[in-house]
């Protein structure tokens, strides 16, 4: 019978053994995920500050691209009231002429600022995203700063060494167990 003992301490060992590298392990896969994350989130992050740049220098170009039209328009309209042979440039003939300028101007302009705004919309939701990103990966390397293997196995290989030392006595022997029976 003294083999017994040996044995369940042999056992105790190597259940503590086994917990705590399987602790060990998942802690460390779980900090390398969480590293791997945040590795991702920032990537994105700099994805999303590049889209709102892009998205401003398109809408830069449409907002060109709207003024160069004013421009045709313009000129159009004057080509046009000159072939029907009004005098567009003497602002005391004709009034009219006048103020179809304005008005293409105006629109024209009220367009260039509709096309401005919605693209500064659209870029400021890119840059959230951008932060949005940022706060994550923030997240993940908190998560994976709070990872500690050493310590997930050694507090793993405590539960099986408590357990096993519980049940048996240093000076000999198992650990007397009571049962009580009810009458």
């Amino acid at each position: 019978m003294p083999a017994a003992p040996a044995l369940m301490v042999i056992g105790t060992v190597i259940s503590a053994g086994t917990a705590a590298l399987g602790a060990y392990m998942q802690s460390a896969a779980a900090k390398a995920q969480a590293k791997y994350q945040a590795r991702v989130a920032e990537y994105n992050a700099e994805v999303a500050r590049v889209n709102a740049n892009t998205i401003r220098d398109v809408g830069e170009q449409k907002a060109e691209a709207v003024r160069t039209q004013v421009i045709r328009t313009k000129g159009a309209a004057v080509a046009r009231m000159a072939a029907n042979g009004l005098l567009v440039d003497d602002p005391n003939y004709d009034a009219t002429s006048i103020e179809l300028m304005g008005d293409i101007a105006q629109y024209g302009q009220l367009d260039i600022e509709n096309v401005k705004y919605n693209t500064e919309v659209e870029a400021k939701r890119a840059e959230q995203v951008g932060v949005n990103y940022d706060l994550q990966a923030g997240l993940f390397n908190l998560s994976a700063s709070m990872q500690k293997p050493g310590l997930s196995a050694m507090l793993a290989a405590a539960g099986p060494i408590s357990k096993g030392l519980g049940n048996f006595s240093l000076l000999g022997g198992s650990t007397p167990t009571t049962s009580a029976t009810w009458t």
